[in-house]
Formats: structure tokens, sequence, C-alpha cells
């Protein structure tokens, strides 16, 4: 026996689509189990299922879909990303990536690419995807950094952007190294634009309607803090200083106020309450 894994629930325009991982059997990941639903929405039946095998990328646990009823999953167990047609669950295209994990998160542009990364302690490479599932381009990043890379957050694109941000920990003994940079693409292109030393950041990032990124230091070191406003062109906008702490910021969000919520916590992940930024105040 084992303990059931996570899976990701989306919605669509009447379904809800549900994936499971399996079951972890004597250390191993049993993909047996595994399934892809579609559910009405409004009736809770079941539309189509879809046993999750190893052989099409199958022990999935993030879920995107995009405006061509396709369902996408990159794959960090079998190293794969993984196109599913959303109507009646059959694949349409699996792509298998060598060396390295990828990330469990995936971005759709609304011209159908879709971006994911992957990384292998040192390198991590970007993908932008065409919906047919070749390569529009990948970018590799460069390998000269002080630490090993610890983890990548999730993508914030924009109709000329594409946002993602590393952080990095010491290869022996995992502490931070707060090395962490942010990174501006041409999500069209792969080009990239800038490159901003933030520290390590937190899992999110956002974006505002004039193009001001938002990034926030997150490091479980007892380190100065910041949060950052970057603007497009990658000139630093402001910087908060929030002190000397001994926590990190999960998660960002921006409100259409302009307020910025930060949920924070410290190592031990007890909760502290969340912090709210005024974005519109010049000073």
């Amino acid at each position: 026996m084992g303990t059931s894994g996570g899976g990701n629930t989306i919605l669509g325009n009447n379904e809800l689509y549900y994936n499971t991982r399996g079951v972890w059997i004597n250390s191993n990941l049993d993909a047996a189990d595994g399934g892809l639903f579609s559910i009405n929405k409004d009736t809770g039946q079941t539309i189509w299922e879809r046993q999750i095998s190893s052989a099409d990328g199958g022990k999935s646990i993030s879920l995107s879909l995009s405006a061509n009823n396709t369902l996408y999953s990159p794959d960090v167990y079998n190293d794969t990303f993984t196109a599913y047609d959303a109507t009646n669950g059959s694949l349409k295209w699996t792509y298998q990536f060598s060396g390295g994990h990828t990330n469990d998160e995936s971005k759709i542009a609304d011209d159908g690419t879709i971006y994911t990364s992957r990384e292998n302690t040192t390198i991590i490479k970007i993908y932008a995807f065409n919906s047919d599932g070749s390569t529009k381009w990948m970018y590799s990043t460069s390998t000269n950094y002080t630490g090993d890379i610890k983890s990548e957050t999730r993508f914030a694109l924009t109709s000329d952007r594409l946002y993602f941000g590393i952080s990095t920990a010491d290869s022996g003994s995992y502490a931070p190294t707060d090395h962490g940079r942010l990174y501006a693409f041409n999500p069209a292109t792969g080009e990239l634009l800038w490159i901003y030393e933030t520290g390590n950041i937190s899992s999110s990032i956002v974006v505002d309607a004039d193009g001001t990124v938002y990034a926030v230091n997150n490091s479980s070191s007892a380190i100065d803090k910041k949060i950052f406003a970057i603007n497009p062109d990658g000139t630093l906008k402001w910087q908060f200083n929030t002190g000397l702490q001994d926590m990190t910021y999960n998660n960002i969000i921006l409100r259409s106020d302009g307020v910025l919520l930060l949920s924070k916590n410290i190592f031990n992940f007890d909760n502290y309450p969340i912090v709210l930024i005024d974005t519109t105040i010049e000073d």
C-alpha cells in the first residue's frame, strides 16, 4: 500500500479537469491508479477518464488548459511534457526531456505557445513549445552561479515579456546563497532581454497594467528581505526593504486597486499575517 499522490484541478467552460499521480509503493511512484478525469461541473458526472501510464508521461501533477481545448501537463517524475485532447482525453503528443527535472509549471500565451522549464542544479532551460509539440525556442542559462540552482518561480507573461526567476542554495549544505535572478525574455523569439540581480525570490512574480514587475526576496536565511518593483526595461522603479527577517514570502498577488498582498511565514512554517504594500504611492 502507499499514500495517494496529489492532484491538480482546473476549470473549463463546462467541465472540471482533475488528475492524480498514483501511489508511492516501496519508494517508487506507481501510476497504476493515477488518472486524468473530465467532470461536468454542474452535475458531477464523469465525461471521460483516462488512466495515466508511464508510456504517455503519466505521473503528472500539474495541468494547464489552452483555448483550443488542449490540456498540458509537465511531469517532474517521468521528465516529460504531455498534451491531451480535453474533449476526450486522448493523447496528442509527448516531449521527452533528458537530464535534470522538469518544472511542474507551464504558461500558455494567447497565440498557443506553451512555456515550461527544466533544471539540473546548475543550468535551467526555458522551453517554448508550439501547440503541435515542436520546439519554438529554448534558452539555457549560464553556469556562473554561486551555489546550485535551488528552485524556479512561476512564469509571468505579458504581450512582449516572459518573466522567470530562480533561487540558489549551497551544493553541500543546501543553505540559501541568495544569488537568485529575475530574467526577462522576448516570448516570441526567446531573446534574453535583461537580468536583474534580486537575490532569491519567491515562487510568484506579478506584472501590473503598466508593465511594472513585482518580485520579493525569498530566502529562509536571516537576511534583509526586499520587495522589488522593476520597469519593463529592467531598471529599478523602487525597492522596499522589510528588514532583517528569518522568514519567507510564499506568494504575491496584485489587487486591482494597486495593493500588493504578500503571504509570509518563517522557516518552520508557522503562519504570519499577510503583508500589504500600496504600489500607487510614489515615495
